[in-house]
């Protein structure tokens, strides 16, 4: 027995643009960050570890961050 595809559109809220105008790099999300924030980094293999090392590179854009995670399976870069 097959079910058709679920229609879900009727019950999302509208977009105001497209995901792709939404698109941005890892620098330019990480610059959204304010000064002084906690960055939540998952643990495992949930690491992001191409936005750490993004988090790295653009460290000295704030005066301080506090960085939370839990186990790690490598070293991130900051």
């Amino acid at each position: 027995m097959t079910f058709p595809e679920p229609d879900f559109a009727p019950h999302l809220a509208a977009r105001a643009r497209s995901r792709d105008a939404r698109a941005a790099s890892a620098a330019d999300a990480l610059r959204q960050i304010p000064d002084g924030a906690r960055v939540v980094v998952p643990p495992l293999s949930g690491t992001p570890v191409a936005l750490c090392a993004a988090l790295d590179e653009l460290r000295g854009g704030w005066g301080g961050l506090e960085l939370a995670c839990g186990s790690l399976l490598e070293r991130i870069a900051p």
